[in-house]
């Protein structure tokens, strides 16, 4: 026990025994240069140095651009660029899941069932007291009838006359493209159109007179537009490259409408993927119109 006790004041005596650090003139042997030293001292001095070394490399690092040197440390541009593509990507994600829902949602009511959505409002029910409705016309009320009255654009009827029904038999369709069919019509297959091929970017006609009544872009089917016709009519023309129309006008027969392309992810090469629809039923378009 006592021989560990003076072990350790000789260990400790040892480290603080101060040594003296001397430089002479090789010439002249002049003491140019002394210093006092111990080994705690060195020890401590060098400890110092490291800690301190150490402090100033982790915050140059830290706090200045020299981290983007390192590889695989992003820098702050990067990772701001990845935030935003993150957030776009969610917002054209959540577009085309609106619009794909609004695309079965019309083609439900055009065939005459009721979107999935669809809350039926429970203020119908309410009780309707005859004396309390005012039959007088509002001064708004009179300018929006005279402006329907001499408008046609949004309307698919050119005279005041009740329209008549007219068979899709006597109506002559013009051709939205000429081009060779690849995939005809097949109804038991769900292929409720024909797929028609032609040149690189022909254009695509308006088969009758009508108002856009939508369009848009599916991942599946690309670009796609809907035209709303005369006597319960419907025209549908899908992957189209560049739309030249927009929801809420009215085109004219054989006016371009588009050009033929390749969009979506459902289409092996540029082609018209064309239907008809006759009050809410898929017809055959090669029974009505001449593709060749």
């Amino acid at each position: 026990m006592v021989l560990k006790k003076k072990n350790r004041r000789a260990f400790w005596q040892k480290i603080r025994d101060k040594y003296r650090l001397s430089v002479y003139n090789t010439t002249t042997y002049e003491e140019v240069f002394k210093i006092n030293l111990s080994r705690l001292n060195v020890f401590a001095a060098l400890g110092s140095v490291i800690i301190l070394t150490a402090l100033i490399v982790t915050t140059t690092i830290a706090y200045t651009p020299l981290k983007e040197f390192i590889p695989g440390f992003p820098d702050g541009k990067v990772s701001q660029q990845l935030v935003v593509n993150q957030i776009k990507l969610d917002s054209i994600e959540t577009k085309l899941k609106l619009k794909d829902r609004y695309l079965d949602n019309l083609k439900t009511i055009l065939s005459g069932g009721i979107p999935n959505n669809y809350v039926k409002d429970s203020n119908t029910n309410k009780t309707v007291v005859p004396s309390e409705i005012n039959y007088k016309k509002s001064k708004e009320d009179s300018i929006l009838r005279v402006q329907i009255e001499s408008e046609d654009r949004y309307t698919l009827n050119t005279t005041n006359d009740k329209p008549k029904s007219i068979s899709i038999n006597t109506i002559d369709f013009y051709p939205p493209i000429k081009g060779i069919i690849t995939s005809k019509y097949d109804h038991k297959n769900n292929h409720l159109a024909v797929d028609i091929v032609s040149k690189k970017n022909s254009p695509i006609m308006a088969v009758l007179d009508g108002n856009v009544v939508f369009t848009g872009y599916t991942k599946e089917t690309g670009n796609i537009i809907y035209l709303q016709h005369k006597n319960n009519i419907l025209s549908v023309y899908k992957h189209v490259k560049n739309t030249l129309v927009k929801q809420g006008d009215y085109i004219k027969k054989g006016k371009v409408i588009a050009t033929m392309g390749n969009t979506g992810i459902i289409t092996s090469g540029p082609h018209l993927h064309f239907e008809l629809w006759n009050n809410g039923t898929p017809v055959n378009p090669e029974d009505y119109i001449n593709f060749e």
